[in-house]
């Protein structure tokens, strides 16, 4: 049994129109089909001879994403936003979940990346992975200092915020995520080898941004790789990323009508299409 759910309620309250998680935190299941369509300008002359270029300005990102086994609430809590938002109407807050949420991801001296001054950075470090793209923060100031970015994303996204880190002395590292003045916050231990630490979970009675921030114990140097946000409960494997995050806030769906089919009891499944300028 099927269910269509047509856009056009007009109630949508347009400051909170953030693409819901499911149950579990996760913001899509497997396998999740991810295009990038860019546009080519060609201009032809009478002689026949053509010119070619890349228009950089008109790009569209599209996620095919398909559900299965739903939870009554879950398909309901789809239905519900997809109304909201009227069908293909009203653009929402998507962060992809296929990417990691942060900008810069290992060029930490992007003015994206807010640090103290007395915070100096070295780049070419050797990382987990066998290359040499870490980065060694070394803090010469009597207090902790943050290196810290922040997200466009509402403190009540369940996301992962993951590092590899080591020291060459054995020290604690703190990693935090902060908004409307509240935060939540985890203590970790590190040492000479590689280890990816995590800060999990939401901020309560937070706002509509968050700072996510790896605090630098005083008079240590500590190396970094692999910042990551990632829009669950648990870290996936690393992405880079330059000057484009995953959070997208002009997302829309492709289609005016949203189709839930009801598998059996509190298990149903949908399929649907959002799209963003790239």
């Amino acid at each position: 049994m099927g269910a269509d759910i047509s856009g056009g309620q007009g109630s949508a309250d347009l400051t909170a129109l953030v693409f819901p998680q499911l149950s579990s935190g996760a913001l899509a299941q497997f396998p999740i089909q991810t295009k990038r369509l860019k546009r080519t300008i060609l201009n032809q002359a009478e002689d026949g001879s053509r010119i070619v270029l890349a228009d950089m300005n008109q790009s569209t990102i599209e996620w095919g994403l398909r559900y299965s086994g739903l939870s009554d609430a879950e398909a309901a809590s789809l239905s519900q936003f997809f109304q909201s938002t009227e069908g293909s109407l009203q653009t929402f807050l998507f962060v992809d979940p296929t990417s990691n949420l942060l900008a810069q991801s290992e060029t930490l001296n992007q003015t994206v990346w807010q640090e103290n001054a007395l915070l100096t950075t070295q780049g070419n470090i050797s990382d987990p992975l066998g290359t040499n793209r870490a980065t060694r923060i070394v803090n010469t100031s009597a207090g902790a200092l943050t290196l810290a970015q922040t997200l466009s994303i509402p403190s009540t996204l369940i996301c992962c915020f993951s590092v590899y880190l080591r020291s060459g002395q054995a020290t604690n590292v703190t990693l935090s995520r902060t908004s409307g003045g509240n935060s939540a916050a985890s203590t970790v231990a590190i040492a000479s080898a590689w280890q990816r630490k995590l800060l999990v979970g939401t901020v309560l009675n937070g706002g509509t941004s968050c700072v996510f921030a790896v605090a630098i114990p005083a008079g240590l140097s500590v190396d970094v790789f692999g910042l990551q946000v990632d829009a669950q409960s648990a870290a996936s494997q690393y992405v880079q990323t330059n000057a484009q995050s995953g959070v997208y806030a002009n997302a829309r769906f492709q289609s005016d009508v949203l189709t839930i089919t009801a598998d059996g009891p509190n298990r149903n499944s949908c399929a649907l299409s959002i799209v963003t300028n790239g």
